[in-house]
């Protein structure tokens, strides 16, 4: 027990890196426990997360649930001293780690939310899996300033963002979230950081209220894409009746276990506001009729449609993939979208994790079969939700860092270093204009 302790602490503490991998399982002792006509196997747990070990926030809830679907083992980390195993049956696992509070009662929290998913198949010797925890949440800091002097509070809201999470790490409902700011002694009003769940459209509206001695002022800009977790975005505003200043929004590194900021510009005011940020890079078609989601219009898989903004799927279908930490090939999934061409059609990408949680919402279940006879009648690469073996078939998104599955409840997670056989499709956003 003493060198398993000293193995954990070493793993949290030493080793407290954040890459997002997958978990490598490590073969130990064989031991076995009979428990009436079942057997039962330690599976020992580790978790990597954030350089910044101070936001790590105990306790971390472990969980695992069966290809069934039901709860089979859980247990709470208090701390980073807490023992971390499991007996469960033999089968197959997806074992889900949660760091922080999953409750968001106002839509956010003062902490960061940290999630880690892997998948495990518990035979005959115990085994050891290490779980890398990402950020589930956006980090927003927002100040504005020069706000006129009967203003009495501000407020920001965003939207639409998912508002709850499961104990699986899934989220749920979507609404709006009001960020109350502060005003402080130097006359700039303040919020944050805090932390919200991703956004869950294409656009994001923001809007901010000023209360005043007259009444309610607001106005409202939009961002020309969904908030992503994992992202610092720090708001910089300037109160302005003129366009040719205003407001401005730049990212910031929290710490190392967040990705790189976004910068962008937008003005608020009297004047009105703008967009700003997002794929300036959509392509834009002229059709008589418009074509219908889950349909092939002019030789492209129409995925997703919504009043014309669209997402075309590849024909074909990639196998034996890298992901971007695999050491040899990092770059192979990025080179075949930089290089697909469909029917005079290019500047195709991997999967975002919002485009990816699209593609599974709307075509899981039986509406995956759906699909795939249509592809199959006109001769193009089918999806898959299970390999030759039955386990679940991961596709590469989100620049290859993560990956998604069309089979059951499985979220996306974190690729890993080592893997080769990750599955590629691409997508095109593209929006149709009606003549």
């Amino acid at each position: 027990m003493k060198n398993i302790y000293h193995i954990f602490i070493y793993v949290i503490v030493i080793f407290i890196t954040f890459a997002l991998v997958a978990c490598e399982k490590v073969d130990s002792d064989d031991y076995t426990e009979e428990s009436g006509n079942t057997n039962y196997q330690t599976v020992k747990i580790a978790t990597r997360v954030a350089a910044d070990s101070d936001n790590i926030a105990y306790p971390i809830r472990i969980r695992a649930v069966n290809n069934k679907g039901d709860v089979c083992g859980e247990q709470v980390i208090e701390n980073a001293n807490s023992s971390l195993s499991l007996k469960l049956p033999q089968g197959e696992y997806r074992i889900t780690a949660i760091s922080g509070k999953a409750e968001f009662t106002n839509g956010w929290q003062n902490e960061p939310m940290l999630i880690g998913h892997t998948d495990v198949k518990v035979t005959d010797a115990p085994i050891h899996c290490t779980i890398v925890l990402a950020y589930a949440v956006a980090s927003i800091e927002t100040t504005l300033s020069k706000l006129p002097d009967n203003v009495s509070a501000v407020n920001l809201t965003l939207s639409p963002l998912y508002t709850c999470i499961d104990e699986g790490g899934e989220y749920g409902n979507i609404g709006n979230v009001i960020i109350p700011l502060q005003k402080e002694t130097t006359g700039v009003w303040r919020a944050g950081p805090i932390y919200v769940l991703p956004g869950t459209g294409e656009l994001t509206t923001m809007t901010i209220a000023m209360t005043t001695s007259s009444g309610q002022e607001t106005y409202s800009v939009t961002y020309q894409a969904s908030l992503s977790a994992g992202i610092p975005y720090r708001f910089e505003g300037t109160f302005s009746g003129s366009l040719d200043t205003g407001y401005a929004v730049s990212g910031t590194f929290e710490n190392a276990g967040w990705q790189d900021e976004i910068i962008g510009e937008f003005t608020f005011g009297p004047s009105g506001g703008n967009s700003f940020g997002g794929n300036t890079n959509i392509t834009e078609f002229a059709v008589n009729t418009m074509p219908a989601q889950g349909s092939i219009w002019n030789g492209h898989i129409v995925a997703l449609n919504t009043d014309g903004d669209a997402l075309l799927l590849s024909r074909e279908e990639w196998h034996d993939m890298t992901s971007a930490y695999h050491t040899e090939t990092p770059n192979a999934a990025s080179s075949v979208a930089e290089a697909y061409n469909e029917e005079g059609v290019s500047e195709w990408s991997i999967p975002t994790k919002e485009e990816a949680r699209s593609l599974k919402d709307v075509w899981s279940n039986a509406e995956f079969d759906t699909l795939n006879r249509m592809l199959a009648n006109a001769g193009y690469d089918t999806l898959s939700e299970v390999d030759d073996k039955g386990k679940n078939v991961r596709y590469l998104c989100e620049g290859a860092r993560y990956t998604f599955t069309f089979s059951g409840t499985s979220g996306i997670t974190a690729a890993g270093k080592t893997v080769t056989t990750y599955r590629l499709r691409l997508v095109k956003r593209v929006r149709f204009i009606l003549n």
